[in-house]
């Protein structure tokens, strides 16, 4: 397609609007003459940042040598770009390095050439690379001290995460001494943790000399302390005191290094440095495994501590939330300290034990509370949650959890009283409509005209029971206008031919830009065809179908879906990531959006989190996603 398309997409007058062709590319699309053969004049100068998203690690090769092209525009685009792929995959690491290397910063200013006409020569840089021997690989040597121990632009530097995730994955050698020494004394603080921590797998004098050096005066808290655990893992005392002392402080860093030493005793530290020295960024400088984090239960589990510390840990550390700390957090924690965070871990240790304490609290005493009784449901006290969503404002929606004919005569009751606007609706989820598409049904009604709004009410108030409910969603269903979104839980009721026809118009009717979301509702509501169709899109990662479908259409082949099939759209670039990642974030209680030059990548720290927690995930519907228990 692309290179049919590619002579009229970019140069003027274009036949068709390139917003709309990069919608159709996918990633192998993006090939040699998207990169490379992109024609001069283009009337879309940087091409690149507006396919970027279909970029993949498999690009990087071709990146790396569009950045040595006469295209001005384009090597700029590229060297861009190939950071982007390079600090999210860490892919063709060696290509990766010669490209920075080759990278000449004083043939970038075109003079008086007007670069969006005429070629600019690249005159890329002759690069001498040593011959290879033990220890770190030649071009990452060179590409280290390119970036930090010679001057560079943005451009190089926007290589740094990468260069420094390769040297804490790389094995020094003691040949790489003395450069990880210069590089441990830097004045970036994040190569300094690099070089210490690329300094700790040498074994040799030289390397011990300078570990005790930074141990000693270097001003970075984890920087010492990750020479500081070096040494105590090597038997020295005096490092093991003084982490030790400093863990007993509140030093995080500190702590992270004593769990690599006596876990069970770390049990005795503060609870926020515990919490904290298992941030995801430490983890990349100290093995936090899951044995320690057993080990550090037991020892919890031997110790008495205020509940409020230990709702601290087990919220922030999910591997601490064993049977034996669960069920103590459940019975010693305030109702005042329950948080939509903690709830789920203590609704998953015992549920009907945790509605008693909630229900045995009378009217809750803070809106937060008031949510956490409507979302875990408790279908013997239905009228009395009725009572509190009213009182405190909520979404009568979240009354489905609760679903008995006693509620749902209390509902039918209150359709004529002040603020009743979604209590049809409500009632519509109690007697058996999708709690989602009851939500989503109130939400629209409040952007309708007067008489449209009143009209559907009439048509929900007239529901007695679960037959008529589900008749009268599917009227409205039914009734809507073809150009209108998909409502999120339609698929629920795609059995009703109303509601299947509905759809099939919406998925035909290309030109109004809704095929892809009625598909999906189609293939969630169990049509194979459409599910075919969902499961060709994804595989030939079509950005569209990942950036604007719900979150549900993962699970289309099995829920919780499996994050793994989605390693190749995480690494390519920061779309595809923000993509998938919030759609994961979605099904699981997950944090996905960490910094990005971090000292690993975002997609390396959730396949660390999918694979220590493996079989370990249980649905929550407090929180209406997937929760870590052990």
């Amino acid at each position: 397609m692309v290179a049919l398309a590619l002579p009229h997409a970019l140069t003027a007058p274009s036949p068709f609007d390139f917003e709309r062709f990069r919608d159709a590319l996918i990633p192998s699309d993006v090939s040699r003459e998207l990169i490379l053969d992109a024609p001069l004049p283009r009337v879309v100068t940087e091409h690149l940042g507006m396919v970027h998203r279909a970029l993949r690690p498999e690009h990087a090769a071709l990146l790396a040598h569009a950045t040595r092209s006469d295209d001005w525009p384009l090597r700029r685009d590229a060297i861009r770009y190939l950071a982007v792929v390079a600090n999210g995959s860490g892919a063709a690491r060696e290509t990766v390095a010669l490209a920075i290397l080759a990278w000449n910063e004083a043939a970038q200013d075109p003079g008086d050439v007007d670069p969006l006409e005429w070629p600019v020569p690249a005159r890329a840089l002759r690069v001498a690379i040593e011959d290879p021997r033990d220890g770190l690989p030649p071009t990452l040597r060179a590409a280290l001290r390119r970036l930090w121990f010679e001057p560079c632009g943005d451009e190089l530097r926007a290589f740094g995460p990468f260069l420094r995730r390769w040297l804490l994955a790389a094995r020094a050698s003691v040949d790489d001494v003395g450069l990880l020494g210069e590089a441990s004394a830097h004045e970036d603080v994040e190569l300094r943790r690099a070089a210490t921590a690329a300094l700790t797998k040498v074994i040799a004098p030289t390397s011990e000399a300078r570990l005790r050096e930074i141990a000693s005066h270097d001003a970075d808290a984890l920087v010492a302390a990750i020479a500081r655990g070096a040494l105590a893992r090597a038997g020295d005392g005096d490092a093991r005191e003084r982490v030790f002392r400093d863990a007993g402080h509140g030093d995080a860093a500190a702590v992270a290094a004593c769990l690599t030493l006596d876990p069970v005793a770390c049990a005795a530290f503060g609870a926020e440095a515990i919490a904290a020295a298992f941030d995801p960024d430490l983890r990349a400088y100290f093995p936090l495994d899951g044995d320690i984090e057993r080990d550090l239960a037991r020892g919890l589990a031997a110790r008495t501590m205020p509940p409020e510390d230990l709702a601290l840990l087990l919220e922030n550390v999910p591997g601490l939330r064993t049977a034996t700390l669960r069920t103590r957090l459940l019975e010693s924690l305030p109702l005042g300290a329950l948080t939509l965070d903690l709830a789920p871990i203590l609704e998953l240790t015992d549920a009907d034990a945790l509605r008693a304490r909630l229900r045995a609290a009378g009217n809750p005493a803070s809106d937060e509370l008031a949510d956490l009784r409507l979302r875990l449901g408790d279908p013997s006290d239905g009228p009395t949650l009725l009572a509190i969503a009213r009182a405190h404002a909520l979404d009568p929606c979240l009354l489905a959890r609760s679903a008995s004919q006693k509620l749902a005569a209390s509902l039918h009751a209150a359709f004529g009283s002040a603020n009743a606007e979604r209590l049809p609706y409500a009632l519509a989820a109690v007697l058996g409509v999708d709690e989602r598409l009851a939500i989503a049904l109130a939400d629209e009604a409040e952007e309708l005209e007067d008489d449209e709004r009143a009209r559907r009410a009439a048509v929900l108030s007239r529901c007695a029971d679960a037959g008529q409910a589900r008749a009268a969603v599917v009227s409205i269903l039914a009734a809507r206008p073809i150009a209108t979104p998909v409502l999120r839980g339609t698929w629920t009721l795609c059995a009703e031919t109303p509601v299947r026809s509905w759809l099939e118009r919406r998925r035909d009717a290309r030109e109004l830009g809704g095929h892809a979301d009625a598909v999906a509702a189609l293939a969630l509501g169990g049509d194979e065809p459409a599910r075919e169709e969902l499961r060709s899109a994804f595989a030939l990662e079509l950005y569209p179908w990942f950036d604007d479908l719900p979150h549900e259409v993962l699970g289309v082949d099995g829920v919780p879906p499996d994050p793994s099939r989605w390693w190749r759209a995480l690494d390519g670039n920061c779309c595809s990531f923000a993509a998938i990642a919030s759609r994961l974030e979605d099904w699981y209680a997950i944090d996905a959006f960490r910094r990005e030059d971090g000292p690993r990548s975002r997609t390396d720290v959730l396949r660390d989190v999918f694979t220590r927690h493996a079989g370990e995930w249980r649905y929550s519907v407090i929180l209406g996603k997937f929760v870590v228990i052990r």
